[in-house]
């Protein structure tokens, strides 16, 4: 089955946004940084320069990392329910190559490894394969938390019950293959 559409049962981006906030609370792992601003690194031949921002920036609390996380500062672009998800994942490639002023009085930025949308379900197939490959997951409500993954693997599983952090070995390769 190929995902198309964000899911959940959110009727403006507003209620996604705040439904996303408070599953980040409640996980309690994640320092939360709203609304960045970034700047592209690489930016394509002709294309239109623009400032990127990006909804959430996570970065993992210290509890996190001591269970395993690995995955350093992660992305999320959220939208409401029922969206295509064709604009969005375009926008999260674009963000790939941008780095992020989380502390502008400190001047701290940081380069995201994976950027996830939310709220989509795992993808399979062709679609899977070129996210995975490009970092780029999906971010989801699952039994009252959070599941992020990408591809066929699940990169971090977050409930109030417990924590299960996956291998996300994806996207390493580069060139001819």
């Amino acid at each position: 089955m190929t995902i198309e559409r964000t899911c959940g049962t959110w009727q403006t981006e507003a209620e996604s946004v705040a439904a996303f906030d408070r599953l980040i609370d409640e996980i309690g792992l994640f320092m939360i940084y709203r609304e960045i601003r970034g700047m592209y690194l690489q930016p394509k031949l002709g294309q239109e320069l623009k400032t990127p921002r990006i909804d959430r920036v996570l970065v993992p609390r210290p509890s996190l990392i001591d269970q395993g996380w690995t995955h350093g500062p992660i992305g999320i672009e959220c939208k409401r329910s029922d969206e295509n998800i064709g604009r969005p994942l375009a926008q999260l490639l674009d963000y790939s190559r941008a780095t992020w002023l989380i502390e502008p009085t400190k001047g701290i930025w940081v380069m995201l490894p994976w950027v996830f949308l939310w709220p989509m379900p795992k993808t399979s197939g062709v679609l899977a394969s070129l996210l995975a490959q490009h970092r780029i997951g999906s971010a989801e409500p699952h039994y009252s938390g959070l599941k992020l993954a990408s591809g066929g693997s699940v990169l971090g599983q977050f409930t109030k019950y417990g924590v299960r952090i996956g291998a996300g070995t994806n996207g390493l390769k580069a060139g001819s293959r």
